[in-house]
């Protein structure tokens, strides 16, 4: 239908506005969504007088709008399991003074998976590890990832896409079967940890959250810098780590089996 059309089109306009090029021209959006000028100024147009897209006359650019702030803010008071995960993430930052993340599974039009930032709670240290909202890391490469990975059902395991599996790091896992079996050690042992591996100079552990359907739905986790975080140190933060996670999920509903697979 034309309509749906429109509104397929509509989205996919927006979602070029990311982090990474937060302001187009008009030309610009013409060449990357190979559309009809006249298509792509009328979408603008529209977006814009609902508030979603501003335009700067002086740059000739285009951005997104005032009304997506307001937007986003209901959708993150809708979210249940970022009301449910807050307090405790705040909990777990106070008794390890590091940076605490929520992040769930984002896979692309490739199907390529991400682990995506929906909250963080900021570490007491001066240097430490910050991440924004709305952040998108390689799951391949996080500790929040690779439990995100690890619990999916292996038929939607198997339709991912690892093949652009980007060296970050000399230690980021470089091949789908070294990606598998490190896991397998996360499923064995219940948690993920990282280090080196997003960057160099940063360690993570992360475990998973489950709902009523007992299905991953998220990963909770601890990061910080290797020069305060030791290894020994990574490991201690496992078994608070665990806590909280199951904690969150039985507040979700999630009841615990032998197995998530």
């Amino acid at each position: 239908m034309q309509g749906t059309q429109s509104i397929e089109r509509a989205i996919q306009l927006l979602k070029l506005f990311d982090d990474e090029r937060p302001n187009w021209t008009l030309v610009e959006l013409v060449d990357e969504t190979k559309l009809k000028k006249t298509t792509v100024f009328r979408m603008l147009t529209t977006l814009k007088n609902e508030g979603l897209l501003e335009y700067n006359a002086n740059s000739g650019k285009w951005g997104l709008g005032s009304e997506l702030i307001l937007l986003g803010g209901r959708a993150m008071r809708q979210h249940r399991l970022r009301d449910i995960a807050n307090e405790h993430m705040r909990k777990l930052s106070r008794l390890s003074g590091e940076s605490v993340t929520l992040d769930v599974l984002w896979i692309d039009d490739d199907k390529v998976p991400y682990s995506m930032v929906i909250d963080e709670v900021i570490g007491r240290h001066l240097l430490g590890l910050t991440q924004y909202i709305g952040t998108r890391l390689p799951a391949h490469a996080t500790s929040t990832g690779k439990v995100l990975l690890a619990f999916q059902d292996e038929a939607e395991l198997e339709e991912l896409n690892f093949t652009q599996m980007i060296e970050l790091t000399d230690d980021t896992l470089n091949s789908k079967a070294n990606l598998l079996s490190n896991l397998s050690r996360v499923q064995e042992n219940g948690y993920g940890t990282t280090r080196h591996e997003l960057e160099v100079g940063i360690a993570g552990i992360a475990a998973p959250i489950f709902d009523l359907n007992n299905q991953v739905i998220a990963g909770i986790s601890i990061a910080g810098p290797t020069s305060r975080i030791s290894p020994e140190k990574l490991q201690s933060y496992a078994p608070p780590l665990l806590e909280t996670a199951e904690t969150i999920s039985i507040q979700l509903g999630h009841r615990a089996t032998k197995s998530h697979k």
